[in-house]
């Protein structure tokens, strides 16, 4: 469709015609924002004004439903129309096309997507709970054959141990799924960083892993807590892909609109390119005896925050996880 500089409709092909629902010939000199559905008129208006007035042009998608009370998707494009770009804009052009069928075969591929990532969830919760309940069911019936101090002593700590693990088990797979709601001091992101890293120094010798930091003060504060689970996984699963030691580095920076970004990079055996979607599934693991729960718990704190976390791959090798919170509040 394309209008005058009244945001009349001077023309309207058949396909604009077949989408909004109307006669190409009943469209003309209407004001553009009348074949519009009532609910998504606002969202058109602004775009529609910068293209007039300023030469924006606007993408976007809108969900429409027609006069039959049809749901369909449609992707606008909003554009100044010009004779040449040195002649003032004399309408806007208006592009729909009806995506309904993309639309609503991607939402079938991603429910698709998220029951298989249930399932898999599903079957390591239960994998890795049976082995703790098996082992704590053994460890009782062993104790029940037996009046021996020392043996029940054994049957208790194997029991509590297990216990312990279900229990962290369970923490990690809450902290997933809703954050981290503990009471936490905020405090310079800097300071916690540098307070982290004092902790981890001497197993990093021990593991023959060479720590390099970009540590910048950002005068930001943070809950410190989350910021110490978040360093203490991803540290975590950076030193368990460097088995023959490397080099793990820290960075800290400020981002946009008082944002914290942390980056963590590693030089280990990276994570191949079709693993990298998967990367903060729970349980999700390519490491041999680990249940994959860091880089949930990471995301899961992330997300409670408002913030955003990405994994890539990292050039010859290993792998790169950046993190952006928002600072609870801005300090000096």
């Amino acid at each position: 469709m394309a209008t005058d500089t009244n945001l009349r409709i001077q023309f309207c092909n058949h396909a604009a015609g077949r989408i909004i629902g109307r006669p190409p010939e009943e469209t003309r000199d209407h004001p553009i924002v009348t074949v519009i559905p009532a609910d998504r008129q606002e969202l058109v208006t602004g775009p529609l004004q910068r293209a007039l007035h300023q030469g924006e042009v606007s993408e976007m998608e809108l969900r429409w439903r027609d006069a039959a009370q049809q749901v369909r998707y449609l992707a606008v494009t909003i554009s100044p129309i010009r004779v040449d770009d040195s002649e003032p804009i004399i309408g806007v052009s208006v592009y729909l096309c009806n995506i309904t069928q993309q639309v609503e075969l991607l939402r079938s591929i991603a429910t698709t997507q998220k029951m298989a990532a249930l399932g898999t969830m599903a079957g390591a919760v239960a994998h890795h709970f049976n082995n703790l309940l098996g082992g704590i069911l053994t460890s009782i019936e062993y104790a029940e054959t037996s009046n021996n101090p020392d043996i029940l002593r054994r049957a208790v700590r194997a029991v509590a141990y297990s216990l312990k693990r279900a229990n962290l088990m369970t923490l990690n797979l809450r902290t997933f799924a809703e954050g981290d709601h503990a009471d936490s001091t905020a405090a310079e992101a800097a300071d916690i960083v540098y307070q982290y890293m004092t902790t981890i120094e001497s197993k990093l010798e021990d593991e023959n892993i060479k720590l390099e930091t970009d540590v910048q003060p950002l005068h930001l504060a943070t809950p410190a807590r989350t910021l110490m689970m978040i360093l203490d996984a991803l540290t975590l699963n950076a030193r368990q892909a460097m088995n023959d030691g490397g080099t793990l580095r820290i960075e800290l920076r400020p981002g946009r609109n008082n944002e914290i970004v942390l980056t963590v990079a590693d030089t280990g055996i990276g994570i191949p390119e079709e693993h990298l979607i998967r990367a903060f599934e729970p349980f999700f693991t390519t490491k041999s005896g680990q249940t994959g729960l860091g880089l949930s718990v990471v995301y899961g704190l992330v997300k409670n925050m408002g913030g955003t976390v990405t994994l890539n791959r990292r050039e010859p090798s290993g792998t790169v996880c950046l993190v952006g919170i928002p600072a609870t509040e801005q300090l000096g």
